[in-house]
């Protein structure tokens, strides 16, 4: 199960199967904190942005890899994370271009391709882009936030959640490849550092949607990725 850094768990609070299956994927990635869990856990609602959502056009015909990228300079995303047949995939938007870890740790069974993809999260702290395997081939899913000090209904909250990774065997070009102990979990996030088990594991900060329903009881609706976040 996936866990926060206050002990509670992402997926049993996802109220649909959608989100249900792409936090399952996520459980691949992200660590359980090891801090106690707080009898009463207070949640700042937050109000002051206002969030669009749409479906993305991706043919068939488009390139991957250049399309990503091209949605990532147009919305202002940063970090790829994608889930695979044959592993999980890191990458990060750079002066226009999209690195992979694959490429910057010789890890080419981790090569980015649409016959292996699961399910993909392009982010950063504007928006999110999700791509899943749909009846008829990839689909994506963008949603947008922007400022809004006018909006003042409640609509979300942030959490952080750590990232597994212990030890890390190697790095270049910013990415790290990182293992998890006995477990034998390994995955290559762009960032440069050596982890500790205690102190120095990098985190992902997630934003989770609610809305009242018509009992007044708020819920949440959606979650997304945010931000990567090195130690500290």
């Amino acid at each position: 199960m996936m866990r926060a850094r206050n002990g509670r768990s992402l997926a049993t609070r996802v109220n649909s199967s959608f989100q249900l299956r792409h936090a399952r994927c996520l459980r691949a990635t992200l660590s359980r904190c090891k801090s106690q869990r707080s009898a009463a856990v207070k949640r700042e609602l937050k109000t002051n942005q206002r969030t669009t959502r749409r479906d993305v056009a991706l043919s068939d015909a488009d390139d991957l890899r250049a399309w990503l990228t091209a949605q990532a300079v147009q919305h202002g995303l940063r970090w790829l994370l994608a889930h695979a047949d044959n592993g999980i995939i890191w990458g990060e938007v750079r002066e226009g271009q999209l690195k992979l870890a694959s490429e910057a740790l010789g890890l080419q069974e981790l090569r980015l391709a649409r016959a292996t993809l699961q399910q993909a999260r392009l982010f950063g702290p504007n928006g999110e882009l999700r791509l899943w395997q749909g009846p008829k081939g990839l689909q994506a899913h963008l949603c947008h936030d922007e400022p809004d000090e006018s909006h003042t209904t409640p609509s979300y909250f942030d959490e952080t959640y750590l990232l597994w990774g212990t030890h890390r065997e190697r790095s270049n070009d910013g990415f790290s490849l990182l293992l998890e102990g006995a477990q034998g979990i390994r995955h290559t996030p762009p960032l440069a550092f050596n982890p500790n088990e205690d102190t120095q594991r990098a985190k992902l900060l997630v934003r989770h949607y609610v809305k009242a329903d018509a009992t007044g009881v708020v819920r949440v609706v959606a979650s997304r990725l945010v931000e990567l976040q090195p130690p500290g």
